[in-house]
């Protein structure tokens, strides 16, 4: 809903600006009326943008040990706030090529990245028939990371004078590094005084003991992008931009089976249980896609 809010926004204000326009160049003839100034056609030019990308798709993190108690959160690294640079080169008035380039300078953590089991079931360590336990657990993932991303697109525009509308499509790629972390906790239920030690991963929670494991990869993924937007001349060789771009990417497997085994905190001789020995090893998959508005001054020469 968010996307078609956003195409609807700017094609509405592409259409109002494009009725003021047709109205002053048929009007042009009639006594009053100055025509508007039409610019010396330009070839090269360079724009540079700040914007915020929301996520395209976004993936709950895996819970097929305990489904109903895992946290039910989304999670994306495509969403944040991003700076770019695109250099272009206009064939005409009409049709251009354009190569560019940026950078996620902020990927909203509270999206893509951490996630806890506080809440998840105890550990069983009670004599048979008890109903009482002994030890809980919490367990937590963490993604994070650094993108950059690039695109070579076709630009397609109408070639107005004052507001002037166009479509972008073509090739894109995203690359970057990525971090996992995961921890495991034994906790003590029956005597929190036994809970001498506090995780630097995730929570505060004080804990009996704990596995921390950590692990980093590197990605590069292509896939397509688009935008829709206009400039608004200003005079010559300056004009404002705003867009509303899409890129679509294939996702990153992360295996948590992969990672290593950083330290050991705690008590080593706490009783072994099954939690320790069942940590998650599974998959969860990584969306890189977006959508949002970028807003920037673009120079013609």
């Amino acid at each position: 809903m968010k996307t078609i809010r956003y195409f609807v926004a700017i094609l509405l204000f592409c259409l109002t600006c494009l009725g003021s326009e047709a109205a002053e160049m048929s009007g042009k003839g009639q006594k009053g009326k100055k025509p508007l100034p039409e610019f010396s056609f330009k070839r090269f030019y360079v724009d540079a943008y700040v914007g915020y990308a929301w996520r395209l798709g976004a993936v709950r993190m895996a819970k097929d040990l305990y489904p109903e108690f895992y946290h039910d959160r989304r999670y994306s690294m495509g969403e944040g706030l991003r700076v770019g640079l695109d250099l272009g080169y206009n064939f005409n008035r009409c049709l251009g090529l354009e190569v560019g380039g940026g950078y996620m300078a902020y990927v909203n953590t509270n999206n893509g990245g951490g996630y806890s089991g506080a809440d998840k079931p105890l550990d069983s360590l009670s004599m048979p028939g008890e109903i009482r336990y002994e030890h809980s657990y919490e367990e937590g993932r963490t993604i994070s990371g650094n993108a950059g991303f690039g695109s070579v697109q076709l630009v397609i525009r109408p070639g107005f004078k004052r507001v002037d509308p166009y479509v972008k499509a073509g090739l894109g790629f995203v690359a970057g590094r990525l971090q996992y972390e995961q921890s495991v906790k034994v906790i003590n239920v029956a005597n929190p005084d036994a809970n001498r030690y506090v995780s630097e991963h995730w929570s505060s929670i004080a804990h009996e003991y704990e596995e921390y494991y950590t692990g980093a990869d590197r990605f590069f993924k292509l896939g397509f992008v688009g935008a829709l937007g206009m400039d608004i001349h200003l005079g010559p060789l300056v004009s404002l931009m705003v867009e509303w771009q899409f890129s679509v990417y294939r996702m990153e497997e992360v295996s948590w089976g992969n990672l290593g085994l950083s330290r050991v905190t705690g008590k080593t001789e706490a009783p072994e249980s099954s939690i320790r020995k069942s940590r998650y090893t599974g998959s969860d998959w990584i969306p890189f896609g977006s959508h949002g508005l970028n807003f920037g001054v673009k120079f013609k020469f």
